[in-house]
């Protein structure tokens, strides 16, 4: 039946799963990867139940991914919700932005609720920045810098979509430092930045030229 299903939607296991088990019915609403990595769903989201994260197959999923659940639990929670009205509760990790949506993240599922905004750290440091397209190359970050906070302000974009709301803040800070994804998007988003402030620094072309983010990189 999973092999049936995947042929006919032309998804892989894990997005086949989520076919059979009802909490998705409609293809359109889903973008599938036939890769590890998880695919992302828009799909209406309801949280139940926030907690400190705990769940030992949350913390097997960050520790695949190189991060330590004792950084990852200073800036993320355990959250279970539900999908598209059903009945079925999930859970994964989540991290919250300034409007008080969360991105949510497990091994298979890519997901976030509204409403959608960047995240904000601040640090002791307020005129330098650093950027981030998603939360698991800020946390993978610190791993590389073995610390369990960044010294400058951080902003977490969570989705390219939002670098317009960073470059509004933009001229509050003297330094600038760049660490978006090294694929054609992120590319192309770090020019657009370079633009305004010529002056700010790919960082990923420097750290980390050969990978994808910043998490590939310490995985590998």
């Amino acid at each position: 039946m999973v092999d049936l299903v995947c042929k006919m939607n032309n998804v892989g296991v894990p997005g086949a799963l989520l076919l059979l088990s009802g909490a998705v019915t409609e293809r359109s609403h889903i973008s599938f990867s036939d890769k590890q990595e998880p695919f992302v769903m828009e799909t209406k989201i309801e949280i139940k139940h926030l907690q400190p994260l705990q769940n030992q197959a949350l913390i097997q999923y960050l520790t695949g991914r190189k991060i330590s659940a004792a950084l990852a639990s200073k800036f993320c929670n355990e959250v279970y919700y539900k999908t598209n009205n059903g009945d079925k509760q999930y859970f994964a990790i989540s991290f919250e932005n300034d409007s008080h949506g969360y991105e949510i993240r497990n091994k298979y599922f890519k997901g976030s609720t509204s409403p959608k905004n960047i995240t904000t750290i601040p640090g002791e440091n307020s005129f330098t920045v650093n950027v981030f397209e998603e939360f698991m190359d800020f946390l993978s970050s610190l791993t590389y810098c073995k610390s369990n906070q960044s010294a400058s302000d951080t902003i977490v974009l969570n989705g390219l979509g939002f670098v317009e709301k960073f470059i509004e803040i933009m001229p509050k800070y003297t330094k600038i430092n760049l660490y978006l994804d090294n694929d054609k998007s992120g590319k192309e988003t770090a020019a657009r930045i370079q633009d305004s402030r010529p002056d700010a620094v790919n960082r990923s072309q420097i750290i980390y030229p050969q990978y994808k983010d910043f998490n590939e990189y310490i995985i590998n």
